[in-house]
């Protein structure tokens, strides 16, 4: 924290809190199961749960779409690109791992090692604006933020 700087700390049951299930069909779970399959194949398996928890963190947030499908194929129309790597190279597309459909699972179920992270993103990425945001915990490699 510096000087200026707002601490964000979500209240439990907030948009965002990750403390309701969101409604899902098959091919949802399927899409957010490929999503951590890309996203986070080869992390704890409590990162793999926490990818998904932010998916849907984001589903129940104002600030993004209100379905699975809409989150991971969001554009960002500051920037013009996909939220989600997976989307732009094409990794959704594979099948998801065993693990991957464990994970989906556990978060739909309400699981969220995050506590209500919108945002997460590999401890070594340089940039600056994710980086600048209030860390929620971070599993394995990928930090998760508000």
């Amino acid at each position: 924290m510096h000087p200026g700087e707002n601490l964000l700390v979500p209240a439990p049951g907030a948009a965002g809190g990750g403390s309701a299930t969101v409604a899902y069909t098959a091919g949802e779970e399927d899409l957010l199961a490929r999503l951590i399959t890309a996203e986070a194949d080869g992390e704890p398996f409590a990162a793999q749960v926490a990818v998904g928890a932010v998916v849907l963190n984001r589903v129940k947030s104002p600030l993004f779409p209100g379905t699975i499908g809409g989150v991971i194929y969001e554009i960002d129309p500051a920037t013009g690109a996909y939220q989600f790597t997976p989307v732009l190279n094409g990794w959704i597309d594979n099948p998801a791992s065993a693990s991957g459909i464990a994970a989906a699972r556990d978060a739909l179920a309400g699981w969220d090692p995050t506590g209500g992270a919108l945002y997460y993103f590999d401890t070594t990425a340089g940039n600056y604006w994710l980086q600048s945001l209030p860390v929620a915990i971070v599993i394995g490699d990928l930090q998760f933020a508000y």
